[in-house]
């Protein structure tokens, strides 16, 4: 089912990717971090910030805790929506919950202080 989710997620098709993951429990598959990256990133590749947040809210209720990928799927969507303070929040909330920031994380923040012409931001 992962490889459902992450192809459709892919192809952006987020509704098709979002169907997927509510139908495993249906077959007792529950969802695992890798599914709910897959959505993030599904997220973040349409442009979904609202979608993106309550997906990592529905993981964590899921006691699924959020790894780099998830956290760097929120930043970058925030980031290329234009929202740098949220983006900037996830990011912090990244190091706080003792994670190493990756390269998609910190290229979607530079990128984002540039557009916005705050690159004095992109070194924070």
């Amino acid at each position: 089912f992962n490889g459902l989710v992450h192809a459709f997620a892919r192809a952006n098709r987020t509704d098709d990717a979002v169907a997927w993951l509510r139908h495993m429990p249906s077959v007792r598959i529950e969802p695992c971090l890798e599914s709910y990256n897959c959505l993030l990133d599904a997220c973040a590749r349409g442009g979904r910030v609202e979608d993106a947040d309550r997906w990592l809210g529905e993981m964590e209720a899921a006691q699924i805790k959020p790894d780099v990928i998830s956290y760097s799927c929120l930043v970058h969507v925030c980031a290329r929506r234009g929202r740098l303070p949220q983006a900037a929040a996830w990011m912090g909330r990244m190091k706080r919950d003792a994670l190493v920031p990756d390269a998609i994380a910190y290229t979607s923040i530079i990128n984002a202080c540039a557009k916005a012409r705050q690159a004095d931001k992109a070194s924070h």
